[in-house]
């Protein structure tokens, strides 16, 4: 039933787009890589929306985690960024989140250069962050940057599937498993390098 455009019991505009469905059952099995984010980050039309897609990414959290954000929970030290007190939605109990970012990673410089001096990085809410990265992209979602940070940190620093579950503050191997299918991808790749040298 469609209730003043937004279906009953939704959570409004995002969840009648076509990639509701895909953004919570879509494995990412390959990193997209820097020059795709890169990309994304320069098609922006303003700096509110830059700083959504950067942190999305660099925190890998739910929407709802990343519209949270407090500019107290970003630590800028010499090498790392620490976040911290980072909120963790969809567990039993409240839970937080702390993790680091590496400031040599590409991007890093460009989410430190656009954190405001204080207060919450954002103002908006759920259906307007969701309208902004289909927007920039049709072929992204808010969800799809958790995936793709999955994927890049096996990619970049072989994050294991423990490593991942603290990252993240993921409770079970299989979460982190669903995200990156990565580490499955190279060992084919790996049998079927290994395939043509065996013949």
């Amino acid at each position: 039933m469609i209730i003043m455009g937004k279906i009953k019991g939704s959570i409004g505009y995002w969840s009648t787009h076509a990639f509701s469905k895909r953004s919570c059952d879509t494995d990412i099995e390959r990193f997209c890589g820097w020059n795709a984010l890169s990309n994304l980050v320069e098609s922006c039309k303003n700096s509110a929306q830059q700083l959504l897609v950067l942190s999305l990414f660099k925190t890998g959290g739910r929407i709802s985690e990343v519209l949270s954000l407090d500019r107290e929970m970003f630590d800028v030290q010499e090498k790392f960024v620490i976040v911290s007190g980072m909120p963790v939605l969809k567990v039993r109990r409240p839970m937080m989140r702390t993790f680091p970012i590496f400031r040599k990673e590409r991007l890093t410089e460009e989410l430190i250069d656009l954190l405001p001096h204080d207060g919450k990085l954002f103002t908006f809410k759920r259906c307007k962050a969701y309208k902004d990265i289909v927007s920039i992209n049709q072929d992204w979602w808010p969800h799809k940057f958790r995936g793709e940070r999955a994927s890049q940190l096996v990619a970049d620093y072989n994050f294991d599937t423990l490593k991942l579950m603290q990252f993240f503050e993921m409770q079970t191997p299989s979460t982190p498993t669903h995200y990156a299918k990565m580490s499955t991808k190279e060992l084919q790749n790996a049998m079927m390098y290994g395939e043509n040298l065996a013949r």
